[in-house]
């Protein structure tokens, strides 16, 4: 029998109907709908020559505005499985959180927004349980995502729980990109949220919309949200954010040191005054940041947690990006060094070091079919990742479930780190 929903499951997860229609040469189009539509279809007369809807499951609602517009050209085709979609609904009630997490995110796809993963289970694997995406996930005219089809794809709000609910986190550089995923991935688990940014007042001002509504789902009524403006690279405008936060919060467990710019050129055609300022936000403003919170934690009980944002540059050199580079690079020591000064007193600090990542910075190779097919390529997993994952990754080693962790950096970059050019013997 079908599972009955219980309310945490039935809060974030809501079924909605997907038609799919024969295509030329017997290959099934799955559509994605809004609910307007498929109340249309469900009220159609019966011999109308459309199927009924099948069930699958999303997050939310998808807005009838953006199904006008860009989901109508939305497609998956699901490879090995005849008919289409089969039921989307766990038969167990220890799935109920697998499937929960497999169904809340959302995925750009060429630039559309598409709530949720078009997901279904595999008739195939039925038997064991497990649950399966789409293989294939594309924009008409756009490059294909590949996906596998019999395992679960990892959820950034895998095992999602109250870990910092009572906690002050400060992210800098939190207006785009991996920064606004990690100020919401905290506030999802009830963190109040400082949110750095240097110019981009709309970004900002997002964040922080996003933080309130985490904060407002998660039921987490006294958590706050505060934006503050400030150049890492200053040391006077980092000692003011601080003061200023310390002033809103009265305290900070944990420093995100996310912060970060890069400029490309020839190295013998790079400017110098280039260079400083790469290396005064990526080194120069970690080093700021990472000093005044320090101080903070060693001023009352309890210690606290600093991440930095490093890169899978850390360790492999990116020619064109030299002061990108040697600010990664730096960043690993000063990751180390301030880890083992400070171990003793109940203070821990690690990096993150991301792969490819589907961020605005990257938005040269992510908009482009045929360059972002190369960028994946190179990825042993063979796709680029999702800020939301790599925020999954600095809760985790800003909780106590990484508490006997300092002076580590993770990589999350989908096997960059492991010389995917031996994935082949040429050398044997």
């Amino acid at each position: 029998a079908p599972l009955a929903p219980s309310p945490d499951l039935r809060r974030h997860v809501i079924h909605h109907r997907h038609a799919h229609r024969a295509q030329p040469g017997g290959q099934p189009e799955v559509k994605v709908r809004s609910v307007r539509e498929n109340r249309q279809i469900r009220s159609l007369p019966p011999g109308n020559g459309i199927q009924p809807p099948v069930e699958a499951v999303n997050a939310g609602d998808v807005p009838d505005d953006l199904e006008q517009s860009h989901n109508r050209q939305f497609l998956g085709a699901h490879d090995g499985i005849d008919a289409g979609l089969a039921q989307a609904r766990p038969a167990a009630t220890e799935e109920a959180g697998a499937w929960q997490r497999l169904a809340q995110r959302t995925y750009e796809i060429s630039g559309v927004a598409v709530p949720g993963r078009l997901a279904c289970r595999n008739e195939n694997l039925q038997a064991s349980g497990r649950l399966a995406a789409a293989r294939r996930i594309q924009c008409k005219g756009n490059a294909m995502y590949n996906w596998e089809s019999a395992r679960e794809r990892p959820s950034a709000l895998s095992s999602m729980q109250h870990r910092f609910s009572g906690k002050y986190v400060l992210v800098t550089g939190a207006s785009a990109g991996i920064g606004e995923a990690i100020a919401v991935r905290f506030a999802q688990e009830g963190a109040s949220v400082a949110i750095n940014y240097s110019r981009n007042d709309a970004g900002a001002a997002d964040t922080a919309e996003q933080v309130r509504r985490a904060h407002s789902e998660g039921g987490f009524a006294d958590a706050g949200v505060f934006v503050h403006k400030a150049d890492v690279a200053d040391e006077t405008s980092v000692q003011s954010m601080f003061e200023a936060v310390l002033g809103e919060f009265g305290r900070l467990d944990v420093l995100i040191n996310n912060a970060g710019i890069q400029r490309p050129a020839p190295s013998e055609e790079s400017l110098a005054d280039d260079f400083d300022r790469v290396l005064g936000v990526n080194l120069r403003g970690c080093y700021l940041c990472s000093r005044e919170a320090i101080k903070h934690f060693l001023a009352r009980p309890g210690g606290g947690s600093i991440v930095n944002n490093s890169s899978v540059h850390e360790i492999i050199p990116k020619p064109q990006y030299l002061s990108y580079s040697i600010s990664k690079g730096g960043m690993e020591n000063l990751t180390k060094t301030l880890a083992l000064e400070y171990a003793d007193r109940h203070i821990r600090v690690n990096a993150v070091g991301p792969g490819a990542i589907v961020t605005p910075i990257n938005m040269n190779w992510i908009n482009d079919p045929v360059a972002k097919g190369v960028v994946e390529s190179h990825i042993p997993m063979g796709r680029a990742g999702e800020s939301e994952e790599i925020a999954a990754v600095f809760a985790f080693l800003a909780s106590d479930e990484a508490s006997y962790i300092t002076g580590q950096t993770l990589f999350a970059c989908g096997g960059l780190t492991l010389f995917p050019e031996f994935r082949t013997t040429w050398s044997s």
